[in-house]
């Protein structure tokens, strides 16, 4: 064994065994705020910049790079990309029982049905494979995405960021015209009725504007959520008592969310909202 190969079966055995004496917290944080750039070509080998930046974002990613950055190789860790036009494993059609449900976790999850143990209400859905959850779900939040595709956020906004200040303030009581509006979007059209999980909402698509920089929109106590162009968009908000439901998907992909439908289909169509 050369030199190099032992040093790359030590780091191949820290990448391993590490992470499982990290914090849950610490995990979180250096997963959603490592700083990746964007690549202007949308294909298999773009990298995904994570839609949440943490206040300790920087201080994390230095910690991991300044660690993995051995004999000047840098391993960034994440799940194998997964070709855009490659056809999703859909889940099982059979209906799903709180039995057969699965408590939704961090990490890859396989095909079949989920539910949410913090998020408020709680969320039930089923998934086909390939799907990876960022973090576990919060009291306001889920996310999750299939690596170079796309991306899902579940949420309940109570914050949004000012796109020309960068001041963060009460989410308006019509999100869905706060979103219209935003400036750092071209949408494709107004937006359009739908019905997900039984509620009736709006729906908006179009992308992030071509060369504006990474740019938050919702603000949370872990951090912010942002967008980056040309991404593209869509933002579903439905009613709820107190903050709407709002179900953000982006998408990476050359030909948009004609790669993405079936996929993200399934999620939407088996979607069930419990009580709180």
């Amino acid at each position: 064994m050369t030199a190099n190969d032992e040093r790359d079966a030590t780091v191949s055995a820290w990448l391993d065994e590490g992470p499982t004496d990290l914090p849950g917290a610490t995990r979180r944080a250096i997963l959603t705020s490592i700083p990746m750039t964007p690549q202007v070509g949308r294909g298999p080998t773009a990298l995904w910049t994570p839609p949440r930046m943490h206040g300790l974002g920087l201080f994390a990613a230095a910690a991991l790079v300044a660690v993995l950055a051995i004999g000047g190789a840098i391993y960034l860790v994440r799940p194998p990309a997964v070709g855009p036009n490659a056809s999703p494993t859909i889940a099982p059609t059979n209906p799903p029982t709180a039995a057969s449900r699965v408590a939704l976790r961090e990490g890859r999850l396989p095909a079949g049905q989920y539910t949410t143990t913090a998020f408020q209400p709680t969320l039930r859905f089923t998934l086909g494979d390939g799907w990876t959850a960022r973090f576990p779900d919060d009291l306001d939040e889920i996310a999750f995405d299939r690596p170079n595709q796309d991306f899902v956020a579940i949420t309940r906004v109570s914050t949004v960021v000012d796109p020309r200040t960068g001041a963060a303030g009460p989410v308006p009581d019509d999100l869905m015209t706060w979103l219209t509006a935003n400036p750092s979007f071209e949408w494709s059209g107004a937006p359009v009725p739908v019905e997900v999980a039984g509620l009736a909402g709006t729906m908006i698509q179009g992308q992030v504007k071509s060369g504006l920089p990474a740019t938050d929109t919702f603000a949370y106590s872990t951090g912010n959520m942002r967008v980056v162009g040309p991404d593209r968009m869509r933002y579903y908000v439905l009613p709820l008592d107190g903050p709407d439901l709002t179900i953000v998907v982006e998408s990476r992909t050359d030909s948009g969310f004609a790669a993405d439908a079936a996929a993200l289909q399934v999620l939407l169509d088996s979607l069930e909202i419990g009580p709180s």
